[in-house]
């Protein structure tokens, strides 16, 4: 079968299921849900900083939201990061054969493409490295001392503020 999309019998079969928008990495917005998850779309300043114009990303499968922001340096590194992987992964089919503009791929890539199977540049959460510590009486003594006393504080800083503002007076006086 010739699709006139792509313009020949073979790549049908590869570009026949489309891969859903490439979309970002967002945090939780809570302690509570520390995991990772998937943005509904882009910004168009980290399109820009992936070199990648905002009118061409939705034709090349990236969701751009003209509303979100990056509100963290670190977010907007990685997900530059992730749109550079995905640009250089991409496989762009000719709609015309003989109209071959700037950012195409070769023959060889077209005749090399492949359908993508599951996820498509997961998300892949870093696991926390955490050092482990042999605990001695004295930090026992230290952490029960310092917990003793700070709940001591709490208890009475009510009658210390009262016994303080009534030295206040006196001394007016």
């Amino acid at each position: 079968m010739w699709c006139p999309l792509v313009g020949t019998v073979g790549a049908l079969q590869v570009v026949s299921e489309p891969i859903p928008d490439e979309c970002g990495v967002k945090r939780a917005h809570t302690i509570g849900g520390d995991g990772l998850g998937v943005q509904r779309g882009r910004c168009d300043l980290l399109v820009g900083a992936a070199d990648i114009p905002s009118k061409l990303a939705p034709t090349i499968g990236i969701a751009v939201d003209h509303r979100r922001k990056n509100r963290s340096l670190e977010g907007l590194q990685t997900n530059v990061q992730r749109l550079k992987t995905y640009k250089t992964k991409l496989v762009i089919f000719l709609r015309r054969a003989r109209k071959v503009k700037a950012g195409d791929s070769t023959p060889e890539e077209l005749a090399n493409a492949t359908q993508v199977q599951g996820d498509y540049l997961p998300i892949v959460r870093e696991k926390p490295t955490m050092e482990l510590v042999k605990l001695t009486s004295e930090m026992k003594s230290f952490a029960y001392d310092k917990i003793r006393l700070e709940r001591t504080n709490k208890r009475h800083a009510g009658a210390r503020a009262k016994r303080a503002s009534e030295a206040e007076k006196e001394e007016k006086k």
